[in-house]
């Protein structure tokens, strides 16, 4: 049976979706680091961005009927991003924390795009 949906739209959608939810991490991150409040708007954009992008990567996961070892680290690697980017994104801590957990989601995040580009768990360690 013919998907409904095609893979390769898929990933272009989920490609697209990861470098607008890293954008707009960025953007919320800097404006934590700068008090501006006005950050706190994309907050809702950032929900629905990551909305479709899992949509978007259960999409292809179904499609694939398995989970490869290079998949399982880009999930391990993502609740990692997700833990020290809810950190960075906290009005409440002392700078150097937020410069710190927005450092580590970001490096999360880069490993987990080289993963992703590899197809190796070893990501950019891999080369």
């Amino acid at each position: 049976m013919q998907p409904m949906i095609s893979y390769q739209l898929l990933k272009t959608i989920h490609v697209f979706c990861v470098c607008l939810s890293l954008t707009l991490f960025t953007l919320r991150w800097g404006g934590v680091l700068l008090r501006f409040s006005i950050i706190n708007g994309l907050r809702r954009l950032s929900v629905l961005n990551d909305s479709v992008l899992l949509v978007a990567a259960l999409g292809m996961l179904w499609q694939l009927q398995q989970i490869p070892q290079w998949v399982q680290m880009k999930i391990a690697f993502l609740i990692c991003y997700i833990v020290a980017g809810i950190q960075a994104l906290r009005p409440d801590k002392p700078r150097p924390l937020t410069v710190w957990w927005g450092s580590a989601a970001l490096l999360c995040a880069g490993f987990i795009v080289s993963v992703a580009m590899t197809h190796n768990p070893r990501g950019i360690f891999s080369l």
